[in-house]
């Protein structure tokens, strides 16, 4: 891919490139990311030179005109290179591969690169990408064998929070072998949910419980959905389907927590999938 950047180092420019296809880009020089949306392929590309996180997100943010929430995002350095077809991959790529996202469309409109109204993003990150990323499946679950598995259940009693976080979200992509192997693994996301003290923690907890055990953890969602933090109960969210209970939420005392829960009840109803 060949791009003619016009240089500037004070403010960022938004240019298109070709003659036939024509690619959109928006570039920060001054800050070194870029972003491309290539109308043939459908693709965006997004390159990120040693820019903070927060800063990517808000440029992303008002270069493609949406809003993205974001909860407990860290001050870090990222060097990263994304190709990918929606935003939300793109966001998945920069944060983590099952990074927690809510996503709102805007019903009465459509754009042709499928941008979304409003973006929650509902958990943190300890860790990420250095370098490009184009799987189309990144929640493979691979196989990991017992040193590895051993390693990171250590790592889930750890006493940096992060270093808990990323143990928990690794137990989302383990494959699990046998009985004894599963329910050591429930019960340590369990115990992560109720007792640990870092929110995200909690939140990416309930995540994977309900990715890996589905409606058999439903007693750890109802758990999560009266967490006294507002990250915990809006990932929560994300997994219930009981009119009673999205309702209920609609009394919220967080505004975005009602908000999601007003969307997901128009979107069960849409659906038929209310129970």
């Amino acid at each position: 891919m060949s791009l003619n950047f016009v240089r500037s180092l004070l403010i960022p420019v938004v240019f298109f490139v070709g003659s036939s296809g024509q690619n959109v880009v928006w570039a920060n020089v001054a800050a070194q990311y870029e972003l491309e949306y290539d109308q043939v392929e459908k693709r965006f590309y997004l390159t990120v030179h040693n820019s903070p996180i927060y800063e990517v997100i808000a440029f992303l943010e008002k270069k493609l005109d949406t809003k993205i929430h974001t909860h407990g995002i860290p001050s870090v350095l990222v060097n990263v290179t994304c190709v990918e077809t929606t935003l939300q991959r793109i966001l998945e790529c920069l944060l983590e591969p099952d990074v927690n996202l809510f996503i709102r469309h805007n019903s009465g409109q459509h754009n042709e690169s499928n941008i979304p109204e409003e973006i929650w993003v509902l958990t943190g990150s300890a860790g990420y990408p250095q370098h490009q990323k184009t799987s189309e499946n990144p929640k493979e679950i691979p196989h990991v064998n017992q040193d590895k598995l051993s390693r990171i259940i250590v790592n889930t009693s750890a006493r940096i929070a992060a270093q808990r976080r990323q143990a928990i979200a690794d137990l989302a992509h383990v494959q699990l072998t046998s009985r004894l192997e599963r329910t050591r693994v429930r019960k340590i996301l369990e115990q992560a949910l109720y007792e640990d003290e870092d929110a995200e923690v909690r939140a990416k907890a309930i995540s994977v419980l309900m990715r890996r055990f589905g409606e058999n953890a439903s007693p750890q969602l109802q758990q999560a959905l009266v967490d006294n933090d507002v990250i915990v109960r809006m990932t929560a969210m994300q997994y219930v389907k009981d009119e009673s209970i999205l309702l209920h939420a609609q009394s919220d005392e967080n505004a975005d927590v009602r908000q999601i829960a007003s969307m997901t009840l128009k979107t069960l109803e849409r659906r038929g999938a209310m129970k």
